[in-house]
């Protein structure tokens, strides 16, 4: 061995043993000696930067790359003091050479990954960390870095999955608890993000950003209560925290305790919240504003977003917000034209590539009418569609399948579809949303056409049978239904089943289930509690056979509910009914602010819930009315 080679071979084992400064003077001995050896250039220049000095590394690297581009470990070592630099495009190739001539470098997909991920190249990224996990599954790095880019595109069933292998590897690492509750979140896997929030806290009990997203599936579970705790928590390891008051807002708004949403929002405000959560803070609010009737500053509010916004998401946003709370104030003519704004552009482009829209003239040939929203809203909306009569000479009417025969019998000479439809061979002329029919044919009260009877038609057959198996012995029928299953509005529209105990009181009553769902428990639990008998007609499915329950409510003299489908077919059926309204931010706009009977419907009495009433206490009253009609029809 030449004297160069001894000195490098006694500075590669200084260097191995970790005396770096040993090393580099090894190195240099060899390097006075063969100033070009690229072996020992390319040796000194790591060295210098595993010392901290990267700037003194890069010229070395290169030369040693110049006199021998196949140096051993050159390509990689030259990455990584790019890397440091930042010179993250620079980089890459000589990464990507590295791997060429070392396809098992786990550590060189890594680091190539992370030089991608800093240029935002996240799809290049995901596939080198892919290639980690790959080579070596129990590469912790690369699963938590796949699981973060997996959550940023919004592929939570995978993103679960890494932060999944982590823990199996590691149940300690909070980073991926964290990421598996975001990811079971993003999948809408309610419970199980709950539980696995309930993991970090147990881990971490003292970290704010375990105990913040612990009240954000909360809240999600609509725990809103459970959620303020942690939230409230997470204030005192984090006064600063933003997002927290952010989500203290939601909780507030959520409970219709519109003065402390308030004063949350604008916290989170003040403490710098994102941008985008600070608009929807300002947003909500307008809305906490509005609830308490301070009509002036919620408009300003709005006004600003639309002025500022204009067709970006938060303007279109306020405009719908604007458009609900006109016409729920009564103010038609101005809410129907903001009212518009509810559909996303994307959609409403998708409708308009195939047919024109329609602008409320005459046409020619056939007009696609084309449902949207829940079942409520269709049949609600449907009230417009004799109206539309003398506007066109062919209506199709697309609505969810469930309501088809119903809607086919109810409107003669209307061809009624379900969604998704073939409509190529209809010669469709132009098209519109069943919801936007109020723009043209309800501007103001006198619009509205006064209803000796419903709109909707229930079999005639169906509801004889009915009626002569529930009203055989003389008593009286009323349907009852109690919960909304709307998974935003749900639990702030439905009451109890008990709520309606002063009803139940009224005698040679038969009282017949019109809920949706299963009942089952419900109804044993108050005849083991009261004697009351709350018939099932077990031979109707009041959630998939709507044209059933409408005849079944047909059948019935009266019915009570809250505010959900079944408010809307009993009142398009002509039912009596009472529609028990709940407060605040659930009260849906087409039951308007001081209307106590509908204008869509005959004969629905709408009750609204005042701040803090109970629905036993709304519900009550309804009784003597409900009394009061019997004696008068008998």
């Amino acid at each position: 061995m030449t004297d160069a080679g001894v000195h490098l071979d006694k500075a590669i084992q200084l260097h191995k043993a970790g005396d770096i400064e040993g090393a580099i003077k090894g190195y240099r001995e060899v390097l006075e000696g063969v100033p070009q050896h690229a072996g020992a250039l390319n040796l000194l220049g790591l060295a210098s930067f595993q010392k901290g000095s990267a700037e003194q590394a890069l010229p070395l690297l290169r030369q040693a790359l110049t006199l021998r581009p196949d140096v051993p470990g050159g390509d990689y070592n030259l990455a990584l003091v790019l890397c440091a630099l930042k010179r993250y495009a620079e980089s890459i190739p000589h990464f990507e050479r590295a791997l060429a001539t070392s396809i098992y470098d786990v550590e060189a997909h890594l680091n190539l990954a992370s030089a991608h991920l800093a240029l935002e190249n996240d799809v290049l990224a995901a596939k080198h960390f892919e290639k980690a996990v790959a080579l070596r599954p129990d590469c912790i790095p690369a699963h938590v870095s796949l699981g973060k880019l997996l959550l940023s595109s919004k592929d939570f069933t995978r993103a679960a999955s890494h932060f999944k292998s982590v823990l199996a590897l590691d149940p300690r690492l909070l980073e991926s608890h964290l990421g598996l509750v975001q990811a079971l979140r993003g999948q809408k896997r309610v419970e199980e993000s709950v539980a696995a929030a309930a993991e970090a806290v147990a881990l971490a009990p003292d970290v704010a950003e375990a105990r913040w997203w612990y009240g954000v599936v909360l809240h999600d579970a609509r725990r809103f209560n459970e959620a303020i705790e942690q939230h409230q928590n997470t204030t005192v390891l984090a006064p600063d925290h933003a997002n927290t008051y952010y989500s203290l807002g939601h909780c507030y708004y959520a409970l219709n305790q519109y003065d402390l949403a308030e004063i949350h929002f604008q916290k989170a405000i003040a403490l710098n919240v994102s941008s985008e959560d600070a608009i929807r803070a300002e947003h909500m609010i307008a809305l906490a504003m509005h609830a308490r009737g301070r009509y002036a500053e919620t408009d300003q509010i709005l006004d600003r977003h639309i002025a500022k916004y204009r067709d970006e998401p938060a303007g279109l946003e306020a405009r719908k917000s604007k458009g609900m709370i006109y016409l729920n104030l009564g103010k038609l003519a101005e809410g129907w034209p903001l009212y518009r704004y509810r559909l996303g552009a994307d959609e409403r482009n998708a409708r308009e590539t195939r047919s024109p829209r329609w602008k409320g003239d005459t046409i020619n040939g056939a007009l696609w009418v084309w449902g949207e929203q829940g079942l409520g809203d269709q049949i609600l909306h449907a009230s417009m569609i004799d109206d539309l009569r003398d506007r066109t000479s062919s209506i199709v009417l697309e609505v969810e399948a469930r309501l088809v025969s119903l809607f086919a019998r109810s409107f003669s000479g209307v061809q009624v579809v379900p969604f998704n439809t073939d409509l190529s061979g209809q010669n469709i002329q132009e098209q519109t949303s069943i919801a936007d029919l109020g723009y043209y044919f309800r501007p103001d009260w006198v619009s509205f056409p006064k209803r000796e009877k419903g709109y909707l038609v229930a079999d005639p057959a169906r509801t004889a049978e009915l009626r002569s198996r529930l009203a055989s012995d003389g008593k009286k029928v009323i349907g009852v239904s109690w919960r909304s299953v709307s998974a935003r509005l749900g639990q702030n529209k439905s009451a109890q089943l008990d709520d309606f105990s002063k009803l139940f009181e009224l005698t040679d009553i038969r009282f017949v289930d019109l809920q949706y769902g299963d009942t089952g428990e419900e109804r044993l639990t108050l005849e083991q509690a009261t004697g009351i008998s709350v018939t099932r007609v077990e031979d109707i499915d009041n959630t998939q056979d709507i044209d059933g329950l409408a005849a079944l409510m047909c059948a019935c003299d009266a019915v009570t509910t809250v505010s959900n489908t079944t408010a809307h077919l009993a009142g398009a059926l002509g039912r009596p009914t009472w529609v028990f309204v709940p407060h605040g931010f659930a009260q849906m706009w087409y039951w308007f602010a001081e209307k106590s009977q509908s204008p869509w419907y005959p004969r629905v009495e709408v009750r609204r819930q005042g701040k803090n009433q109970s629905w036993k206490n709304l519900i009550s009253p309804a009784a003597e009315e409900i009394a009061r009609l019997f004696a008068t029809v008998r």
